[in-house]
């Protein structure tokens, strides 16, 4: 989420990113949320966007899904979760060393 992070710009460019998905306008919404998650890399709402840009749609069918992009997003989420939960392992054993 935005509010743990220091992202204001990423977060006016995520909802930019939903404005055009809800016009149907998924290719502009994709590069909406991958600026977004370069903004700010510690925000998880953006590769929830980008998957979401990427995902069917009212007007798209199975088939014309962006398939190419997929492994890569799949791989950017994964090294996110991963600072997650090393970041949230240290909050736990009380290192503060790990905190954001």
């Amino acid at each position: 989420m935005f509010d743990q992070t220091e992202g204001l710009d990423s977060w006016a460019i995520f909802w930019q990113g939903m404005l055009q998905a809800w016009n149907f306008n998924q290719p502009e919404a994709l590069r909406a949320f991958q600026l977004a998650s370069e903004e700010d890399p510690a925000a998880a709402m953006p590769f929830w966007g980008q998957a979401y840009a990427l995902g069917p749609g009212a007007n798209r069918c199975i088939h014309q899904l962006n398939q190419p992009i997929l492994p890569c997003l799949l791989g950017d989420m994964l090294c996110f979760i991963v600072r997650s939960f090393s970041s949230e392992d240290g909050l736990i054993m009380g290192d503060s060393s790990n905190a954001c």
